[in-house]
């Protein structure tokens, strides 16, 4: 049953990894947030595929010396893959960045009319 259970919870959080993934690159296709570049998407991308490894590695080493109860490595893990889907979606946005254009947005509201 509990295997079950972290089969489900996995398959949960691999759903959220691709969620949130797409989420950033359809961000980065339209130019959101505008402070972002592509050199930004890139260090994103490093420091959260880094910082994902780092507590994947750390959840492994609680896990295996079983001093902690079974919920910590299984945040740690959960908290990586968040990281991981932050990292893919900033990976992706590397690529499909566009710049938008230098109106603000009184000056497209006046274009509206």
């Amino acid at each position: 049953m509990t295997t079950l259970m972290y089969g489900m919870i996995f398959g949960l959080m691999f759903a959220l990894v691709s969620c949130i993934a797409a989420v950033i690159a359809i961000l980065a296709s339209k130019g959101i947030p505008r402070t972002f570049d592509k050199e930004m998407y890139w260090t994103c991308f490093a420091a959260s595929g880094i910082a994902a490894a780092i507590l994947i590695l750390a959840a492994q080493r609680v896990a295996r010396a079983g001093a902690t109860w079974r919920f910590v490595p299984m945040l740690f893990v959960d908290l990586g893959l968040f990281l991981v889907g932050i990292a893919m979606g900033c990976g992706v946005g590397v690529f499909v960045f566009k710049k938008q254009s230098g109106q603000t947005e009184a000056e497209r509201r006046s274009g509206d009319s």
